[in-house]
Parts: C-alpha cells; structure tokens; sequence
C-alpha cells in the first residue's frame, strides 16, 4: 500500500462545536516545527508497510502544539491568524511530546473527556494540508466506528496562503451536505 511519509511536518486538525467554535490542534514529526510552514514538509510517497509506517509515528520524536482557541463568530482574518500561530514556534508545548505510551491525546486533555472518540463525538473535523497528490487542501471528514471519511475536500491553489486556508476552513464549517445533491 502507498503511504505518504512525512520526513519534517506537521498535520492541523480542526475541530468545530455545535456553536461554531473551533479548536485547533497541530502535531509533527521530528520535533521541528515550522517557522514558515511548508504544511506536511518534504513529503516522499512509496510503497510501505503499514508497520513500517506506524514505526515512523512511534519514535519519542513528534511534537503537539498546544491548541488554539476561537469563539464564534470570527472572520477569514482571524482564523488566517489562529492557524499562522497553531503551526508557529511559539506556540510549540515542550511538554506534550509524541509518545504510544501517553494515556491521554491532547483532545481528551483539551475537552476534559477520556477517550479520544468520546472526547471528539459530535464535533466536525477539518484538516488542512499539503501532499503531493492533492496539492493543498481543506477537508470535512467525519467519524463513525470504521475512522475518518472525508465528506468535502477543496482544493487549493499552490501559491495559496493562510487567508484562502481559512476562507477554506469556514466554507466546510458551513458546509451542509443535505443541501449539495
């Protein structure tokens, strides 16, 4: 099966409440984040076991940012600002490093409910990045008992920046699957 291996990136998950408030979670590889981020870094794609994938996200080498907070309502510019800052150096959380052996995901710390699927139940899921068979994006996924599926996904322009992220990430926050038959 193809994988696509992050050698130095990072991925952001979105999540939305049913006010429309999001919190923002990033995390990455190699403890490095990005000043200017290149989203998912130098990404390689190649035929991988899924063990071999799993060895890469097992290494005490991964970092969480911490995450970012904004209320409803908010503008493009604004969330533009709060996506910059999620991926930033200075928001980096030296003390929540990627381990298998952690008890709790950020999530479960940040909503204050133990299990990742109970902590996350009832919220939409958005996740923006780059790779090197979409290009960027911006997708709405949601959970059922099988993982993630993607409902919506946009493409981006390459030259696109963190205003077209966020324009991106309201039209999903607005999305309404019933009305796009």
């Amino acid at each position: 099966m193809k994988y696509f291996i992050s050698k130095n990136g990072m991925r952001v998950d979105i999540f939305v409440d049913e006010n429309n408030d999001i919190a923002i979670f990033t995390y990455g590889t190699k403890g490095q984040p990005f000043e200017e981020v290149d989203l998912y870094g130098d990404i390689e794609e190649r035929e991988v076991t899924a063990e071999e994938y799993n060895e890469v996200y097992k290494k005490d080498n991964g970092f969480a940012n911490h995450p970012v907070e904004l209320k409803a309502p908010y503008r493009a510019e604004e969330v533009a600002e709060a996506l910059k800052f999620s991926v930033s150096k200075e928001n980096v959380n030296p003390y929540y490093y990627f381990d298998n052996k952690k008890i709790k995901t950020l999530e479960e710390m940040y909503y204050g409910i133990k299990g990742y699927t109970k902590a996350t139940k009832g919220k939409k899921i958005i996740d923006i990045g780059r790779n090197t068979g979409w290009g960027k994006y911006a997708s709405l996924n949601k959970y059922d008992r099988t993982g993630y599926h993607g409902i919506k996904l946009i493409y981006l322009d390459e030259k696109a920046d963190w205003i077209d992220f966020a324009e991106s990430v309201i039209k999903l926050i607005n999305y309404d699957p019933k009305k796009d038959k």
